[in-house]
């Protein structure tokens, strides 16, 4: 399972040997805490504050990686977004509750529970009939948004308001949720890259 600079996945395997160089690159370029308190500041002050509709397809998600997912979303330093999940009647009592709980918790989150399971297709275009932004962004249902994703993203749109389509750098991550490898940064529009990676993968947002 994948996960990126701005959204991350998850790999469940051992910390063999992680990857030093990676992480060092990490503290240098990524923003700290008080760059992210900045960040918060800063973007209620946009002069174009679009609303993100992240849309999330869900079905028996194990519920810490679920959890981890949500949580990366309600602590993005840009706060114009909504949260649109669908889930695929999970048979996981436990997954139907989380959601139910964090919808009850913030009300950006909005969850429709589905008669049956749609795949992740038909899940995300359930989820897309109840968005109401500006923008939406596909995420998957154990993905991470590093907490500047969104940020960065309305920074981009407030420079150029002409943009469709915006993707992203990503990363994996190991299962202790935090130790991060194999970043893939992608360079502007590359038919190369996009024959040789999995390209236009998360986050996108259109």
């Amino acid at each position: 399972c994948p996960r990126n600079s701005t959204d991350t996945d998850v790999l469940c395997m051992p910390i063999n040997q992680p990857h030093k160089a990676y992480q060092t690159w990490i503290a240098e370029n990524e923003p700290d805490e008080r760059e992210l308190h900045r960040q918060r500041q800063k973007a209620t002050a946009f002069p174009f504050r679009p609303l993100i509709s992240i849309i999330m397809p869900v079905y028996n998600t194990p519920t810490q990686f679920l959890d981890a997912a949500i949580q990366s979303v309600v602590e993005q330093t840009y706060d114009r977004w909504q949260l649109c999940a669908a889930d695929g009647n999970s048979n996981r009592l436990e997954t139907r509750e989380l959601l139910t709980k964090w919808a009850e918790k913030d009300k950006r989150i909005n969850i429709t529970f589905l008669d049956r399971n749609l795949g992740i297709s038909g899940n995300s275009n359930e989820a897309l009939g109840k968005a109401t932004g500006d923008f939406i962004a596909l995420l998957d249902h154990d993905d991470l948004l590093a907490p500047f994703a969104l940020f960065e993203v309305a920074k981009l749109l407030n420079s150029d308001r002409q943009t469709d389509f915006i993707y992203s750098d990503r990363d994996m991550v190991f299962e202790d949720g935090i130790t991060r490898f194999s970043p893939l940064f992608k360079p502007a529009w590359s038919p190369d890259t996009l024959l040789s990676a999995n390209y236009l993968t998360h986050l996108s947002i259109i």
